[in-house]
């Protein structure tokens, strides 16, 4: 049950540093997105050499690339990614511990046969 108790601290952790990297990865792309469809920025006559624009337009570009690239990527046993996530979860035993630990946090929310109805679905 120890082993358990680590493994599922250990996907959690995992699930929060998606998290937080695909929070950085959207505010990336918003505020590229604004870059984008600004007419008046695309519309700008041929840029002079102090025009610093562009320049950081395309750091911005590669900055939302690499952060999208660190979410999906799986090249070190370290870094957290989406692939090593669905795999964690392709172990019954996982997924019933984890039912178990969602059921006992929410007994006060929801009965107890609701919750293991909702996992039985495929909706949680």
């Amino acid at each position: 049950m120890n082993k358990m108790k680590e493994r599922i601290e250990k996907l959690e952790a995992h699930v929060e540093t998606l998290f937080k990297l695909t929070i950085v990865a959207h505010e990336r792309f918003l505020f590229l997105r604004s870059m984008m469809i600004n007419q008046q920025l695309i519309d700008r006559p041929k840029p002079s050499e102090r025009d610093l624009f562009p320049p950081a337009r395309g750091l911005v570009v590669l900055g939302s690339c690499l952060g999208s690239e660190e979410i999906c990527s799986d090249s070190s046993e370290q870094s957290p990614c989406i692939r090593k996530l669905n795999i964690a979860l392709e172990d019954a035993e996982t997924i019933k511990a984890l039912e178990d630990k969602c059921i006992k946090n929410n007994r006060e929310m929801f009965p107890d046969a609701q919750l293991r109805a909702e996992f039985g679905s495929g909706s949680v």
